[in-house]
Parts: C-alpha cells; sequence; structure tokens
C-alpha cells in the first residue's frame, strides 16, 4: 500500500511542475521562420539581393532581408502568446541588422537602438529580454521601426521566445486522494502491529 501512496504523490507532484518550452521563433523572409510581417500585418518583401553578411549559423533562427516596395522607413511587427506561461521565466532572444538606423520596442516599451552608421547591416546586433521585461499575459507585440534614406534601406531580424508553463494548481480532488491513501496506510500498519 505504501508503494501505491508514493506512486501517487509523486504522480501528482509531477503534474504540477512546470514545463520548459520554446514559446515561439520567428524571422524576417519567406525563406526564413517567418511570422515578422508589416506593423499593418501584410507580407514583408524580400530582398535576396542585399549584401548583409549574416551567415545562417550564427542566427537564432533561419532569416533574410527583407524591405518595403518604397525602400525608406518601415515598421515590423512579431506578435506571441504567453497565456498560460510563468511570465518571471520568460526570455526573449533577438538578433537583427538594419539599414541604415532602426529601434525596436515590446509592447510599447523601448528595448534597442541600433544607431544610423556605415556596418549597421553587414554585422549581427543580438539582445535579450527577460522577466524584467514589459511582457504581458497575453498577446504580446515585438516592433522593428526601420529608418532608411530611401536608398538601400531594410530589415534582418530572428527571434525566439522560451519560458515555462505556469504551474497548474493541484486540485482539491488530488488532496483529498492523498490524504485518503495515507489513512488507509496508517490504518493497515496499525492492523498488523
Amino acid at each position: 500500500m505504501m508503494k501505491i501512496f508514493a506512486a501517487a504523490a509523486l504522480a501528482m507532484t509531477l503534474a504540477t511542475g512546470a514545463h520548459a518550452a520554446t514559446i515561439a521563433t520567428g524571422g524576417t523572409g519567406s525563406t526564413g521562420a517567418g511570422g515578422i510581417t508589416f506593423a499593418d500585418g501584410s507580407a514583408t518583401t524580400d530582398w535576396v539581393g542585399f549584401p548583409g553578411a549574416w551567415t545562417t549559423a550564427a542566427m537564432i533562427e533561419d532569416a533574410i532581408w527583407v524591405r518595403d516596395g518604397a525602400g525608406s522607413s518601415s515598421s515590423y511587427k512579431f506578435e506571441f502568446d504567453l497565456s498560460g506561461y510563468d511570465l518571471s521565466t520568460v526570455v526573449m532572444s533577438v538578433d537583427w541588422a538594419v539599414d541604415n538606423s532602426g529601434n525596436v520596442t515590446l509592447n510599447g516599451s523601448h528595448v534597442d537602438t541600433i544607431a544610423s552608421g556605415g556596418s549597421a547591416y553587414s554585422s549581427i546586433h543580438s539582445f535579450s529580454v527577460g522577466a524584467a521585461g514589459s511582457f504581458v499575459a497575453g498577446l504580446n507585440t515585438l516592433f522593428f521601426n526601420q529608418s532608411g534614406d530611401n536608398t538601400t534601406d531594410g530589415l534582418r531580424a530572428a527571434v525566439r521566445v522560451t519560458g515555462d508553463l505556469s504551474p497548474v494548481p493541484l486540485p482539491a480532488g488530488g488532496l483529498l486522494l492523498i490524504s485518503g491513501l495515507g489513512a488507509i496506510a496508517a490504518m493497515r500498519r496499525r492492523r498488523k502491529a
């Protein structure tokens, strides 16, 4: 009986534990991980010929350069849902490059900037946002705001969001089951003695 009690208690404990998970991934471009669109939700235009010097081995997810038809300033977004996740465990990792400059906001809060410069397009800029970030339970929106000079302007970005599921509370019936099994085990011990 004690073995049954121990197995039931272990099963209940494991059922309430958190489970690490990759919540969302995304990248720019149709041949990449996808998920990063123009701010209005429309599809981006691939810019395969842009000479940004990223190698896919260095990126979180495969991504290619994108731009709008005008090739000037644009906003891009990536959305992910944190419903059911423990926000204190969530980490968002981002690799990005931009021509000419840009900034990133998460749910309206500034999280990163690339200042205008000659090499912003040829190197990977990486940052991460942890539990202290402005994550919300539910839908989160990451914006990449790119500014250009109306010549060769674009964005290349990759995102990964990880975290643990929120602990599931042990149902009252589970506590009653464990208590009942404990009482049965105690009664059996008394009878044997």
